[in-house]
Order: C-alpha cells, then structure tokens, then sequence
C-alpha cells in the first residue's frame, strides 16, 4: 500500500478511536483504487464501505466520516475535491446532471454508510434501497462482493471482508457486469464539452471492463498493472486491446497532464468502445469453444 494512503489510514483510525461515535462503527473496509496500490492524487478519490451498527447510528456516522475525510484531505493534501463527483459543480447542466446521476449510482462517492440491518456481507442480504436498486438494476451484488473479497481491506473494526462469501456469477450477474462500462462510457459521451471528464469516464469504463473480464474468467483481481499483464496472457489475439489498457492506465497516472482537443477526446471514447464491443465479442467465442 503506498506511503500517503498508509498515513492517512493511520490518522483515520486515531480519529475513530477518539471519537464518540466508535462503539456505532462495525467495520470500515476500504475498497477501489487505493486498497489496490493504484490511488492517483488528484484522479482518484478514496473509497470505503462504513458498517454502522443500527440504522439509528447511521446519521451520526455519516457526519462524522464527513467532517473527518474534510480534515484529513487538507492534512495530506489527497485533493479529493478533485476526483469526488459528489464535490464537483460545474457551470455546465448537462455535466451538473452527469455528476449527479453518479453520484445517485454511488460512482465517485467517498464513502457509503450502511448499517448491519441494510446489508449483511456475510449473508447477502440487502434491505438498504439504494444499494438493493443499484445491485438489482445497474450492477451486480455478486460481483461487487467477489471484488471486495479480493481487493478490499478491513482498516477498522470486525474483518467483515473475510466472512464474504464468493458466490457463482449467474446469468443476470453476467448481463449487468456487460452492462456497465457501456453505461459509464454513456456518461463519457454526455460529458464531451469538458475533454478531460470524458476521457476519465472512458478510462473509467476500461479499467472496469479489464476487472470484469477477468473476474467473469475467475481469475483473481489485484492492481491495475497486475490485471493488464493478465489481460495481456488472457487475450492474446487482441493486441489492440493491450495497448489501449496501457494507454489507460498511463493516462491515469499523468492526467493532470493531458488536455485532449475534441477530435483526440472523439477518438479515445471511440477506441474505448471498441475495446470494451470486442473484450466482449472475444469472451463469448472463448465461452462457445468451451
């Protein structure tokens, strides 16, 4: 785990354990980018799942998470401001309504609150509206499970992420995981006046397609490095692809640095359909010739 995310867990959970509300915190287990080694100042946010112990608690512990992730980003200058859609605000309405539907999907959110009422990891039950909505109609319960066993860390309390359950991926889990990365790429399009946001949306939806593929494959997802060379072996025939998970990943570590013009913005959301038609197109012939 790199140097900034170790400290700023370390302050975090000072911060807790000093904190009224520590005996209403089940677990907090940090999951995305940065549980895998791969955070990015200024790109990526820092997400975690916080198990409150009721629902009651639940107000409180989302205040206080608030407050705490506010201090702890000015004293390690995470500049989360930057990467958390539900910070962001711009000038533009079409873009204001791409943050917020988002936001609404729990896409660049910081952190979500739920409480062992809402959902029980280890059983996989879900009784919280919003998550029950988004696992039944955007993506998959199962898949989001199986990559939080892999790549997420318990950073305070009860290990909930050892008493997950790998489930098999059924067919509506395999539809839904298709599904998404078109849906995110959607929001890429939408945001096409502001290059920058376009191209992280396409980026987005790669790194996403690259974890699927993987996932659907059984395969064990670890850093974004680790899961290219992996894609690499696995697809072979399609050295296009390769590449374009390169460039991605590349991006995503200078993206302060690039300023696409419309037709370089274009031509990245294209490709990055491409690669995710044919990641598709290739594992079905891979499931046939089984």
């Amino acid at each position: 785990m790199q140097a900034v995310i170790q400290h700023f867990l370390f302050d975090l959970k000072r911060e807790i354990v000093r904190s009224k509300v520590r005996k209403d915190i089940v677990s907090v287990v940090l999951i995305g980018s940065a549980a895998r080694g791969d955070w990015v100042r200024g790109k990526s946010d820092v997400d975690f799942l916080v198990v409150a112990r009721s629902g009651k608690a639940k107000g409180k512990v989302g205040y206080f998470f608030r407050k705490t992730l506010q201090k702890l980003n000015r004293k390690h200058q995470l500049r989360l401001e930057e990467s958390c859609t539900d910070r962001k605000k711009f000038h533009n309405a079409i873009l204001n309504e791409v943050l917020r539907l988002e936001s609404g999907f729990l896409f660049g959110v910081p952190y979500y609150v739920i409480s062992q009422e809402d959902f029980d990891l280890a059983k996989r039950k879900v009784s919280d509206r919003r998550v029950w909505l988004m696992m039944t109609f955007v993506g998959s319960l199962s898949s989001f499970l199986r990559s939080i066993k892999q790549t997420g860390r318990t950073v305070y309390g009860e290990d909930l992420v050892k008493e997950i359950r790998s489930a098999r991926l059924g067919f509506s889990d395999r539809v839904k995981i298709f599904l998404v990365p078109y849906y995110i790429l959607g929001l890429g399009f939408l945001s096409l006046h502001d290059g920058k946001s376009a191209i992280n949306h396409a980026i987005k939806a790669c790194l996403l397609e690259c974890d699927d593929d993987l996932m659907l494959l059984e395969k064990r997802l670890g850093s974004y490095e680790r899961d290219e060379k992996l894609y690499e072996k696995l697809f072979s025939r399609l050295p296009s692809n390769t590449a374009h998970i390169r460039k991605c990943i590349r991006y995503r570590k200078d993206f302060s640095r690039i300023n696409p013009s419309l037709s370089e913005t274009l031509s990245f959301l294209f490709r990055s359909l491409f690669f995710v038609l044919t990641s598709h197109f290739y594992y079905v012939l891979n499931l046939a010739a089984r």
